[in-house]
């Protein structure tokens, strides 16, 4: 009885309202974007997996020795996919939500996703580092420590 009224209360109150969010263009938009980067997502994180397998602890049963040799001599060149794919992923991202929302309004979907890439990489901040014992006072931040600030 008590699951009965808890069932007729999320279908009268909340379905309606998330059907209502659910079909706004924008959300929809930002839905689509982060799905059309999903298989990028899915090959960086891998990539990531294999090349950090718990085989590497000494005082651990899963220890692999040659698993510890094979990660020292490749690692480096083995997870550039990962940084090729999630080191960009803000790219692939909105570009899809530029395509989707284009094409939603039944625009280029090709131009709209370069024009929202282009608008982003505007608008993107330039990443600067404080250097140890630079002169971060000036931005508030304690001497001698790093510290990333955004800059415009």
């Amino acid at each position: 009885m008590v699951f009965m009224n808890f069932q007729d209360f999320i279908e009268t109150t909340l379905v309606p309202v998330a059907s209502k969010i659910g079909s706004n263009r924008y959300l929809i938009a930002l839905r689509d974007g982060f799905t059309f980067s999903m298989p990028f997502l899915i090959v960086g994180s891998f990539i990531l997996l294999l090349v950090n397998l718990p085989f590497t602890d000494s005082q651990t049963l899963l220890y692999q020795q040659w698993y510890v040799d094979l990660m020292a001599k490749y690692k480096g060149n083995l997870v550039q996919p990962f940084y090729v794919s999630m080191g960009i992923m803000s790219i692939f991202v909105v570009f899809g939500i530029g395509y989707n929302l284009s094409n939603h309004y039944k625009l280029s979907g090709i131009t709209g996703g370069f024009l929202s890439l282009y608008t982003f990489l505007i608008l993107a901040g330039q990443s600067d580092w404080i250097p140890y014992g630079g002169d971060a006072a000036k931005w508030g931040i304690q001497p001698n420590s790093w510290f990333p600030v955004i800059d415009a």
